[in-house]
């Protein structure tokens, strides 16, 4: 199990069945005491195909949890390799590179180039995705797919070796419940793909560099990464031919065309993605997002006399390297200086210009004024107060020359609380401008603001719990039915026996208003019908006597004394009967 903040990796993960056709056998034999002797032991053998599948052409969007840089980003990104993360763990060893690959290689490998390096070719036939005479066999995830097409040099000096490729993929394990590292996987591992090439930013000319990252399938292609070097290569330079594409096109009459600017690039990217046909935006936006790479790189393979390579792009972004960033070029340019210190040195404000060689720099710059400094490590800074005021103030960061007491009382709950008016009358902002800070740096975190506004509701909750149940005290003192007593037992705490005992007193004064109409204890019967008809007429179709004959007896007095209530109540039809027979002289059928 991993910790939330933390990730475990692994090198590969490498499936027991690659991608392939295979023949499935399975066999069963009888055994035990039951089996008669010579009866047959062994049931029919089972066989069948099964193929396992993966992607090959095409990576699906959902497949990609995140890339760095993100796509069509600007910024300084020299000092971190770009990487794409996958939800699918085994995905970069799915497959056979082929040749003496070793099993843990990967087929994968995520390159970056520069503009003018190499062309990628988006929506064609899958057969047109390799080089030239390299077949891939088995079956394909789609019809047509895109590809890169570079030379044999700019292969050399940016693509990754064979024994690289392990190096740059790798499995992560995070915690599903860690949004920020999971990214939204469903079991908490992904494969990492990472880039063995920097961006870097073009310092000669000051100029951003857009890149395009791609990760291709090099099935088949192995042969044609570069081989290992004894030592490191020297710094990447392009090469006339690529430098110069768009000249060198014009000149042999290829007709390259403009090359777009990265600003003007990246704002086409924004530009589809926002007006694009919703079924389309995603082809449009990829496409924008390579208007840059799509010169003809076949042309200047021709010209050079370099042979021309392809490899499929199962997914590809780009982005601009706007700046310097990578930690070299950081230390050089880093000013010592206190604050107001101009450079002194003519390369040096070079450097910090930017400006290109050849190009004198331009009158430095109006000093400052003197640095207003303290021995405690304070330096005056304008201030401007929130109504407007202008004054001087006291400021000094976490680093102090000398050490510090740190003084106790009540925390703050506001950086204003921090404010402090020292001896010469200004205020020292330094605590404050750090509780702000801190403040800020907190809630940054979306799992701190989710937990800062739980407790909020639980409190809030609860303190409008309080306050209702003050006022249920304070009417219930005021009930005549309750009395002193039961104020003092809510005072007690005991507001729940309180409230149960008002409900039972007002519910017996009265029931109807507090607990509804009562329920009758007898409901009615179902209507009788025909009760109308006389009775004569009754008896004598429930007993199917003649009705003349019931009507005679009716009216003719009784010699023997009538029936008893109790007779009556106990259902005494067999006395009825005999008594209406008696009359007869014969007892009914």
């Amino acid at each position: 199990m991993v910790e939330p903040g933390y990730f475990r990796l692994y090198d590969a993960a490498v499936p027991d069945l690659k991608v392939g056709e295979y023949d499935l056998v399975g066999d069963h034999e009888l055994g035990g005491e039951n089996v008669p002797a010579g009866a047959q032991r062994a049931t029919e053998q089972l066989r069948a195909r099964i193929g396992v599948r993966s992607f090959r052409y095409e990576l699906p969007p959902d497949q990609i949890l995140s890339v760095w840089p993100a796509a069509n980003s600007e910024g300084a990104f020299e000092s971190r390799l770009p990487q794409i993360a996958i939800r699918r763990r085994t995905l970069p060893w799915d497959r056979d590179p082929g040749g003496a690959a070793e099993e843990a290689t990967p087929w994968l490998a995520l390159v970056v180039i520069a503009e003018g390096e190499g062309t990628l070719v988006a929506d064609r036939p899958v057969e047109e995705c390799v080089t030239p005479g390299t077949t891939l066999e088995g079956r394909s995830d789609s019809p047509t797919g895109s590809y890169l097409a570079v030379t044999e040099s700019v292969v050399e000096k940016v693509f990754p070796t064979e024994d690289d490729l392990r190096y740059l993929t790798h499995v992560r394990e995070v915690d599903i419940a860690d949004t920020e590292l999971a990214m939204g996987d469903d079991d908490g591992f992904l494969a990492v793909v990472l880039a063995n090439r920097l961006p870097l930013y073009d310092r000669d000319n000051c100029k951003p560099v857009r890149y395009l990252a791609c990760l291709v399938n090099l099935e088949q292609q192995l042969d044609a990464l570069p081989k290992p070097r004894s030592k490191p290569a020297p710094d990447f330079e392009f090469s006339p031919a690529v430098m110069n594409l768009h000249t060198l096109i014009a000149e042999k009459g290829g007709g390259g065309g403009a090359k777009p600017q990265p600003k003007e690039a990246t704002r086409e990217v924004e530009r589809k993605a926002l007006s694009a046909d919703s079924a389309k935006v995603a082809a449009e936006v990829r496409g924008a997002m390579a208007a840059g790479f799509r010169m003809p790189i076949g042309r200047v393979a021709e010209v050079v006399k370099e042979k021309l390579l392809r490899f499929p792009v199962l997914a590809h972004w780009s982005f601009t390297c706007t700046g310097s960033g990578e930690f070299r070029t950081l230390m050089k340019d880093l000013d010592v200086g206190l604050l107001g210190t101009v450079p002194a040195d003519p390369a040096a404000r070079k450097r910090l210009e930017c400006l290109p060689d050849g190009e004198a720099a331009g009158p430095p710059p109006e000093p400052r004024p003197p640095a207003e400094l303290t021995e405690t490590g304070h330096v005056g800074l304008d201030q401007l107060a929130r109504r407007g005021e202008r004054a001087r103030a006291w400021y000094r960061g976490p680093l102090g020359p000398h050490a510090t007491e740190r003084g106790g009382g009540s925390p703050a709950h506001v950086g204003d609380q921090l404010r402090r008016v020292v001896e010469d009358g200004r205020e020292d902002l330094g605590y404050a401008a750090a509780f702000e800070i801190g403040r800020l740096l907190a809630l940054s975190r979306p799992a701190l603001v989710a937990a800062l506004l739980r407790w909020r509701h639980e409190h809030f909750g609860a303190e409008r719990a309080r306050r209702k149940a003050a006022l249920g005290v304070e009417e219930l003192a005021e009930d005549s039915q309750l009395g002193a007593k039961a104020w003092e037992e809510a005072r007690g705490g005991d507001l729940g026996r309180v409230l149960g005992r008002g409900i039972v007193l007002t519910a017996a004064a009265d029931p109807g208003a507090m607990l509804g109409p009562s329920r009758p204890l007898v409901d009615p019967g179902r209507p009788l019908t025909g009760v109308d008809e006389p009775l004569e007429k009754i008896i004598a179709e429930g007993f199917e006597l003649p009705v003349h004959e019931v009507r005679t007896l009716i009216r003719k007095p009784l010699s023997a004394p009538p029936l008893a209530p109790a007779d009556l109540r106990a259902g005494s039809l067999a006395a009825l009967a005999g008594r209406l027979g008696g009359e007869q002289g014969g007892s009914p059928s």
